[in-house]
């Protein structure tokens, strides 16, 4: 039985900041263009890079980057939610 993985290619990504500072060498050989957009008033966050790559990015079910270091962190570390009692 063969297993199948479906890829799709990524020519533009949106990344925060934080993971824009963290891309390394070869990654920002492979940057066209980025441009920083502000956040808008009222919002939480500091923005986040609009980035076009020379190459594509292939990911699963369109998972960005963001989504991938989110998946990794430890449950303790993620937000949560409901309420204290």
């Amino acid at each position: 039985m063969k297993n199948f993985i479906d890829l799709y290619p990524q020519k533009k990504q949106k990344l925060s900041p934080k993971d824009y500072l963290s891309l390394t060498g070869k990654e920002k050989r492979n940057i066209v263009r980025s441009k920083f957009i502000p956040p808008s008033v009222g919002s939480h966050g500091f923005g986040h890079f609009d980035v076009t790559l020379k190459n594509p990015v292939y990911t699963c079910n369109g998972e960005t980057r963001q989504k991938k270091q989110n998946a990794r962190r430890p449950e303790s570390a993620r937000a949560t939610t409901g309420s204290i009692a």
